[in-house]
């Protein structure tokens, strides 16, 4: 049995995170996260196979964290 990938989705609007978390975890492994803080810390932790990111939250721009 191979193992679900991970995916990490990042968004501010609550209610959007929920439904995109609800519709991805049938076939992922979920992390859903809904501000910037903790990001980092789950990057060195787990391995994310794919992060979904909103590039604005809030006025932060977040691209930096795709590197």
């Amino acid at each position: 049995m191979m193992k679900r990938p991970t995916i990490l989705i990042v968004d501010d609007d609550k209610d959007f995170l929920e439904m995109l978390e609800i519709a991805f975890r049938k076939h992922f492994i979920v992390i859903a996260e809904p501000n910037t803080e903790n990001i980092i810390k789950i990057v060195s932790r787990i391995q994310i196979d794919i992060l979904l990111l909103d590039v604005m939250l809030g006025t932060e721009d977040c691209r930096y964290l795709c590197r």
